[in-house]
């Protein structure tokens, strides 16, 4: 229960174990960023709390390991803002040519390159099978970025008790299932806990320090990016952590968290029906797919969650209510952080036509230019515009993303109640 936690030392109640759950939605995690600096720089300075637990999947996969890389080095005393200026400056220094090898090049060099990558194995694959392409986008530069900005193995700062990135286990074709795969939470702690996983929702749990391998492999969008092959606990092949878990609540759970922050870089509120004349688009499918993968989980566990918290509000401590593991069920206060629906895509709009849509920029070949035409190629109404927000990797988008989760996270705050010294920043709705 809420009054069970205490914030401070010495009042002998249990202490607050903050949990921050970031979901994935690649290049819409500098919003993740911004609302990280609010949330938790509110939550620091109101009542001398910090996160404990960091557990991401893909965009906030990164951003879990980059916050608490920044956490240690900067020390315990490091104000949130500082860490989030720190995310904020890696965030705006990405753009496409860091993340992926251009998909056409004037080159000759590259554009044999391409041709070796893909134009090959597809070839071979029509006439004859075989082993297929790895996918759509050579990610080279990724590696090396990655090598830049992430540690070569994290260090858990003081106060941090542990860091989790979500992957999906890819399992080799000969075995039955195979489409299916399973969700792998890398889990770095600085004491061991209990909790193993979930056989009924095929999650696994590997113990090990976070390297960027991990974070690479959570971030591996499906047919993007190609699988990245995991070395050591857990070895195997793995892709996007979003695919069966986008949003890592119960992990969050699992490990004994008091109170939840869930940012959430898609938004977590289903539109109402509206009048339809114009046929549906590929890429208008293709977004449909892409919410569902990412928002419909989340939505579920965020309610299952706001379910359970009135239940044990109902029964005033007279019932003990136990799952099926016989583990009791309390009360987690939890704060849900998300875009309005349609913001991040119009941001991306936005920003794709005022740099990227003239001929100019086609002619040459800038990645971003490119790839918002071969999705447009689909159909250019909003579908387009919601995938191009996944895939603009812009520094001027970053920067509007970002501040996009400032506000997003203060219109969250706004809706907290502050009841006392311990106020349980838990509206009665989460979702709105």
């Amino acid at each position: 229960m809420v009054g069970e936690v205490g914030v401070g030392s010495g009042d002998g109640r249990p202490k607050a174990r903050v949990a921050v759950v970031l979901s994935g939605a690649v290049a819409r995690g500098a919003f993740q960023a911004g609302a990280m600096a609010t949330v938790l720089g509110t939550i620091k300075h109101e009542l001398d709390l910090e996160p404990s637990i960091l557990i991401g999947t893909s965009a906030g996969a990164i951003n879990a390991v980059l916050w608490a890389d920044a956490a240690r080095r900067l020390g315990p005393a490091a104000d949130p803002a500082l860490i989030a200026e720190e995310l904020h400056r890696t965030w705006v220094s990405l753009n496409a040519e860091r993340v992926y090898q251009a998909p056409l090049s004037w080159q000759p060099e590259a554009m044999w390159h391409s041709v070796r990558r893909m134009g090959w194995p597809a070839v071979q694959g029509f006439l004859f099978g075989g082993p297929g392409v790895p996918s759509l986008l050579d990610t080279t530069p990724l590696h090396a970025t990655a090598e830049q900005i992430l540690p070569e193995s994290l260090r858990l700062a003081d106060g941090l008790d542990a860091v989790g990135v979500v992957a999906t286990w890819i399992p080799p074709g000969q075995t039955d299932g195979a489409a299916s795969g399973r969700s792998t939470l890398f889990l770095q702690e600085r004491t061991p806990s209990r909790w193993n996983g979930s056989p009924e929702r095929a999650l696994d749990v590997e113990r090990c320090a976070i390297r960027p391998a991990h974070v690479l492999a959570s971030s591996a969008l499906p047919g993007g990016f190609p699988a990245e092959n995991v070395p050591g606990s857990g070895a195997g092949w793995y892709g996007d952590g979003g695919v069966g878990l986008n949003t890592p609540l119960l992990p969050a759970i699992e490990l004994e968290a008091t109170h939840i922050v869930v940012i959430s870089a898609i938004s977590l509120r289903y539109p109402g029906r509206v009048p339809g004349v114009a046929r549906p688009s590929v890429v208008d499918g293709a977004s449909q797919v892409m919410h569902a993968v990412d928002a419909d989980r989340a939505v579920e566990d965020v309610l299952a969650l706001q379910s359970r918290n009135r239940l044990v509000r109902q029964t005033d401590g007279q019932v003990h209510l136990v799952n099926h593991r016989g583990r009791r069920y309390t009360e987690i206060p939890a704060i849900v952080v998300a875009p309005p629906p349609g913001k991040l895509r119009q941001l991306a709009d936005q920003c794709w036509h005022r740099k990227y849509a003239s001929l100019a920029a086609l002619l040459a070949l800038k990645n971003n230019a490119v790839m918002g035409r071969l999705l447009r190629a689909g159909g250019d109404g909003p579908g387009w515009q919601e995938l191009l927000s996944y895939a603009l990797f812009d520094e001027d988008y970053f920067r509007a993303s970002y501040h996009a989760g400032v506000t997003a996270a203060r219109v969250a705050l706004a809706r907290v109640p502050r009841s006392d010294a311990t106020w349980p920043w838990q509206a009665e709705d989460l979702l709105n």
